[in-house]
């Protein structure tokens, strides 16, 4: 929960803003994030391609969902609220890392497929 009590008094804000700070908005990110971590935890060296495949289309769908979920916080907080939490400006750092990483990794495919 943020800091300071903060209501939207623009409607289509507050509702973006009711949302984000509902129980059950709260749930399902904290879900999606145990979720995410067991994926994570299922990794291993030696992995077979298949295996890696799974885990890179994982780790993509929930960057994007975490991306997702940070956009819509801006949207109900503004830069000001959003970052006025510290748990929001550690989400920010741990979303943008992921998406530079799968940023990165498709780049790499990329590169290694056309043999270059």
């Amino acid at each position: 929960r943020p800091l300071r009590c903060y209501i939207p008094k623009n409607p289509s804000q507050y509702r973006v803003w009711y949302i984000v700070t509902s129980c059950y908005f709260e749930y399902l990110m904290f879900f999606l994030i145990m979720l995410n971590t067991l994926c994570l935890g299922m990794q291993h060296c030696n992995q077979s391609d298949h295996v890696t495949k799974l885990s890179d289309t994982l780790n993509l769908i929930f960057t994007v969902l975490f991306t997702v979920e940070m956009i819509l916080k801006l949207m109900a907080f503004k830069v000001r609220g959003y970052f006025g939490d510290p748990w929001n400006v550690f989400d920010f750092i741990i979303v943008i890392g992921s998406v530079v990483d799968v940023i990165l990794s498709e780049v790499d495919t990329a590169l290694e497929s056309s043999g270059g």
